[in-house]
């Protein structure tokens, strides 16, 4: 907490109803379930909306990664090594 408190981030404007969905979506998630409703205010604050196509790839295997996902709509198929290894839908 006291770290958070130093991370200073970039509000990005939201509708009340996209809030919602988000805050309803990443609750329950073990990364945020420790934070206060202030705390979990900022993160939803910081979040973006990235639209995805069928078959379109997130992340690859190996790369750094920079950014967290949430699903709120569909499934998406997780690959190690070309294999799938898990398949995450909304909240995931």
């Amino acid at each position: 907490p006291e770290l958070l408190s130093q991370v200073k981030t970039k509000a990005i404007p939201k509708s009340d109803e996209c809030r919602e969905r988000l805050r309803a979506t990443i609750t329950g998630n073990t990364l945020f379930r420790h934070l206060t409703p202030e705390e979990l205010d900022e993160v939803i604050s910081a979040m973006w909306q990235v639209n995805v196509k069928a078959g379109e790839t997130i992340i690859n295997e190996g790369d750094d990664g920079d950014n967290m996902y949430v699903v709120e709509h569909g499934e998406l198929d997780v690959l190690y090594s070309n294999e799938i290894v898990a398949t995450l839908g909304a909240g995931r």
